[in-house]
Formats: structure tokens, sequence, C-alpha cells
């Protein structure tokens, strides 16, 4: 079995990541191998989970879940510098 998994929707300024995931070798190296998760399922929990908690595309892509709009923030405070190192040194 292989599986792609990709980005959907629309690019809004994250890293796009693709996955390919294969347990051919595992099913070849392993007797009696099976499977405990496949995607539909954990698509379909983690749509469940949205759902419950009311979660939003805005939640989704805010600064909480993504790291690059983190790190964007960071830049244009000047809290950081262009090569990703500390403007000053944080205080403890």
């Amino acid at each position: 079995m292989r599986v792609l998994v990709t980005g959907g929707g629309g690019y809004i300024g994250s890293v796009l990541k693709t996955r390919k995931v294969s347990f051919e070798k595992a099913e070849r190296s392993l007797p009696g191998f099976i499977r405990k998760w496949f995607l539909e399922e954990e698509l379909a929990e983690v749509l469940d989970a949205y759902r419950q908690f009311q979660l939003k595309r805005e939640h989704l892509y805010s600064d909480h879940f993504t790291t690059l709009n983190s790190y964007k923030r960071l830049l244009l405070k000047k809290k950081i510098r262009p090569d990703f190192r500390w403007a000053e040194e944080p205080s403890s």
C-alpha cells in the first residue's frame, strides 16, 4: 500500500509538506504484520476533533500552529535577526 498525503485547500504562506508512506517493506519483512491505523480513519478523527472544539481555518494557520508565522512576526518586531538568532539575549 502506498499513501500520498499532500496539502489541500490552498497555500497560505506556510510550508507545504508531502509525505509518502509505504508499508510494503514491513509487510514483506514481518510475518503477520497488520497495520493498526489507516489514513481515512485518522483524518476522520482529526475532523471530529476540529468540530468538537469548533476550530476554524484561522486557528490552524495562527502563530500557535505555524512556525513560519512565528518567525515572520519575530523578524518584523526585530526580535530575531535574518540569520534567525536572537537580536538580544532573551531575558530569563
